[in-house]
């Protein structure tokens, strides 16, 4: 969120435009279709204020992340059994280093960054369900 400013529509982030903030409600349109599958704990890695997260924040089992730098964020993302991109060069990073199944908001997947094609790694809108590669890894546990 930092960084980046709201577009004026989503319509400008599905052409593809970036550096801008995703909807905070496209997040929870995912984090409730995950929560639905498996109660697997949710961890928010952003330099946003807790007052611009607190829609997620409320729901159960999502807590902020934080190891004391950035370098130490992005190595703890990049163990995530599931990544929910935020577009950033950071989510980039996090999603190659740690080569798990990510998710992105429509138009904004620029490339992609994982070596094993059987893992998904793709956009998901809030009426898609989530891809059943993604259901199993949510309850391989």
């Amino acid at each position: 969120m930092g960084d980046f400013t709201c577009p004026e529509n989503e319509e400008v982030l599905r052409n593809g435009a970036w550096n801008y903030r995703l909807p905070i409600k496209w997040y929870i349109s995912l984090i409730e279709k995950i929560q639905k599958e498996n109660n697997l704990p949710i961890y928010i890695f952003s330099d946003a204020e807790d007052f611009e997260l607190k829609e997620i924040l409320a729901y159960d089992n999502c807590n902020r992340a934080y190891f004391g730098s950035a370098i130490s964020d992005m190595l703890a993302l990049s163990t995530c059994k599931v990544l929910i991109s935020s577009a950033s060069t950071f989510s980039m990073w996090a999603s190659f280093l740690g080569q798990m199944p990510t998710i992105w908001f429509p138009g904004q997947m620029g490339q992609k960054l994982l070596l094993e094609n059987s893992m998904f790694e793709g956009e998901v809108d809030y009426e898609d369900n989530l891809p059943i590669s993604i259901i199993k890894e949510l309850k391989n546990d």
